[in-house]
């Protein structure tokens, strides 16, 4: 996602930027800071087309040079002044939509469990709106991003062997174990 402050706690979340235009920064003026944000990956071929004809119609697409967008390319940029101001641009127009922000993982659905398939729209939204209100310390993934189950649910007979078995035998089991080890390590 970037190097931001905005980008960095969403590295291991699942995020739909689509349709995703290119965001270019300029040298920008003095007193003030840019960051590119969201950058293509470059695993595959990757340009800025820039033919919006061949696009429409689904023909030849190719690089052209000089005329498209050569990579790295990056999808947002953030900016600030030296005395405040702070603008953040994300070239996904959609991206904090409803229909994206709220789409459920169709896997973990399958296990009854509701959680949002994309929650990196969320918590980009979220992010930009207290890093441009100067609420940094705000910005974090919340536990609603979070909300995945790790562990399946438990029987009710899995949960009593494990009470039973492991805290109330093992457990006590293994002090009295190292207590008689000890014992018999100490004695004269």
């Amino acid at each position: 996602y970037g190097d931001s402050m905005i980008t960095r706690p969403l590295k291991s979340l699942d995020s739909w930027l689509v349709p995703l235009m290119c965001v270019k920064t300029t040298a920008p003026a003095a007193g003030i800071k840019t960051t590119a944000i969201l950058p293509v990956p470059t695993s595959t071929r990757t340009w800025g087309e820039t033919d919006l004809d061949a696009l429409q119609n689904l023909t030849d697409f190719k690089f052209d040079q000089g005329k498209d967008i050569a990579p790295p390319l990056y999808g947002g940029a953030v900016a600030e002044k030296d005395k405040g101001g702070r603008v953040v641009v994300i070239g996904s127009p959609m991206f904090a939509f409803d229909r994206y922000v709220n789409e459920p993982d169709p896997t973990m659905l399958r296990r009854g469990m509701v959680v949002t398939r994309f929650p990196a729209n969320a918590e980009l939204f979220a992010n930009s709106v207290f890093w441009l209100a100067k609420m940094e310390p705000m910005i974090a993934i919340s536990p609603a991003a979070m909300e995945v189950a790790r562990i399946a649910p438990m029987s009710n007979g899995a949960v009593n062997a494990w009470h039973v078995g492991a805290l109330l035998i093992g457990l006590p089991g293994l002090v009295a174990l190292a207590g008689a080890m000890m014992w018999i390590g100490r004695r004269d």
